[in-house]
């Protein structure tokens, strides 16, 4: 459950305020201003799920379901994309060129095997760094272990926004976000149910919530301006992200 909120909150507070330090991102695409709903969508059907601070087999099942929903909708959609927005014509460019299948499943297969590899270690020492400062391991869901699996969403947004390909940087992080939501908090309920730390509804979730309200706000626009992300945004969600893990170890006794 850390991991899943503490990554959402790194994706928009560190990895979109500082691609937006680095370069402001100004969002055109039809298909992000549709998929931000979804992914408030997928974050109000987790807190209704969990409002009894338990994530049970049921809970799990529902949102597994919901994130194969998601997926069969998006495939749906894609085939009626307008070649002309600005998203698809950025990952098209992405694409690589004279590719065959056989390589890209073996280029997939190597790349989940490393990465079950490397989730192994860096929740191995997630834990020990826990027991070392005497803090929960909601707390370091939420701060270590969430800062490390956003590294590669921030890598990616940074490369995005340097070449000018803004749309993919947002669209990045808002799919990684919904993906959390509902895939990676799936997997904890599905194969062990557990109650929850109180302070996951009183405080990270909040949070979380306001983070991607800003988000939201940036992304979209509003008064008939397009959506963008301007460096005082970016400055603002930076320095709340610091702000928010500070005040977790303040609040654990570790400062």
């Amino acid at each position: 459950m850390g991991n899943a909120i503490g990554s959402n909150i790194a994706n928009i507070g560190l990895v979109l305020g500082a691609t937006a330090l680095i370069r402001p991102l100004r969002v055109d695409s039809r298909i992000i201003r549709r998929e931000l709903p979804l992914m408030f969508a997928a974050m109000f059907l987790v807190l209704a799920l969990i409002r009894d601070e338990r994530l049970s087999r049921p809970d799990g099942l529902i949102l597994a379901l919901a994130m194969t929903a998601v997926i069969v909708w998006l495939l749906r959609l894609s085939r009626g994309t307008p070649e002309a927005d600005l998203l698809v014509s950025e990952i098209e460019r992405e694409l690589p060129v004279g590719m065959s299948t056989a390589r890209a499943l073996v280029w997939l297969v190597l790349g989940l095997a490393l990465m079950l590899g490397g989730s192994h270690v860096l929740v191995r020492g997630a834990v020990g760094i826990a027991t070392a400062l005497g803090v929960s391991d909601l707390v370091i869901g939420l701060t270590i272990v969430a800062v490390g699996t956003s590294l590669p969403e921030l890598a990616a947004s940074v490369m995005s926004a340097l070449k000018g390909e803004a749309e993919m940087a947002i669209g990045n992080i808002i799919g990684s976000n919904i993906f959390n939501s509902l895939a990676v908090l799936a997997l904890p309920g599905l194969i062990r149910p557990a109650t929850l730390d109180p302070a996951v509804l009183g405080r990270d979730f909040p949070i979380m919530l306001l983070f991607s309200l800003v988000l939201l706000l940036g992304a979209r626009g509003f008064r008939g301006r397009p959506g963008r992300l301007c460096r005082s945004d970016g400055s603002l969600l930076l320095t709340g992200f610091i702000a928010y893990q500070l005040f977790l170890y303040y609040d654990a006794g570790s400062l």
